[in-house]
């Protein structure tokens, strides 16, 4: 060792750090998706389709689509569909 030597040393801590970032998942809402007129919105479904969660993570929330009632096409957008914080989600 250098010290054993006679030179002197010291370990400075230059605060070296590592971050983490946030996993990316993509999810996409399954084509197909009806809902007869005057009925109750269903439960809007979705595939994860890039990415994976980690360990038991789960997503919470659900779909939501765009407001309208009559006879139509409506969009199906992510409404409070996440993962959590350490998720990227992209919908």
């Amino acid at each position: 060792l250098a010290s054993d030597l006679g030179y002197g040393f010291t370990y400075a801590n230059n605060a070296a750090a590592i971050t983490v970032a946030a996993r990316a998942v993509t999810v996409t809402a399954n084509a197909g998706q009806t809902k007869a007129y005057g009925a109750a919105n269903p439960v809007y479904t979705y595939s994860l389709t890039s990415g994976s969660l980690y360990g038991s993570d789960s997503f919470t929330g659900a779909l939501t689509r765009a407001a309208g009632e009559n006879v139509g096409t409506y969009a199906i957008g992510q409404g409070s569909l996440t993962a959590g914080g350490n998720y990227a989600l992209t919908y």
